[in-house]
């Protein structure tokens, strides 16, 4: 039976990881489509694209990846001691090029004055943010 994820991810052993990703019911990304003759090519460099241009918005590199018809593989090398080490405004730029973050990152990240609650909202925002940026489990 297979194990969760986040139960067969261990930093501590290795930050490399090999991940897969194939597609349902024969299904084509890419490549040619022998059974319906219909070419789907034009996806690898949006795929190769997207998958390079989200890893720079983590703390996971890309060491190696292929692009098959059907599937893709990455190799992955998890950086968290650079996550971990990072400075609080680079964490929250990082998650609003993710995303539009919310009304009190925008305000800390333009140097608005905060009160003390939304200081606080701003720590927990930044320590859950930082812990996803280098975490391939979720």
């Amino acid at each position: 039976m297979p194990k969760p994820r986040k139960l067969q991810i261990s930093l501590e052993a290795t930050p490399f990881y090999n991940c897969v990703s194939r597609c349902v019911r024969r299904a084509f990304i890419c490549g040619n489509d022998s059974v319906t003759g219909r070419s789907h090519e034009h996806r690898r460099q949006q795929i190769i694209y997207d998958l390079l241009s989200l890893a720079s918005l983590f703390d996971i590199d890309v060491a190696a990846f292929v692009v098959m018809s059907n599937h893709y593989h990455v190799v992955l090398h998890v950086d968290a001691e650079a996550c971990k080490n990072a400075d609080p405004k680079d964490i929250v730029r990082k998650r609003h090029q993710l995303c539009n973050g919310k009304y009190v990152s925008r305000r800390y990240l333009e140097g608005d004055a905060l009160k003390q609650h939304e200081l606080d909202l701003i720590d927990t925002l930044i320590k859950s943010w930082r812990s996803r940026l280098f975490d391939i489990s979720l």
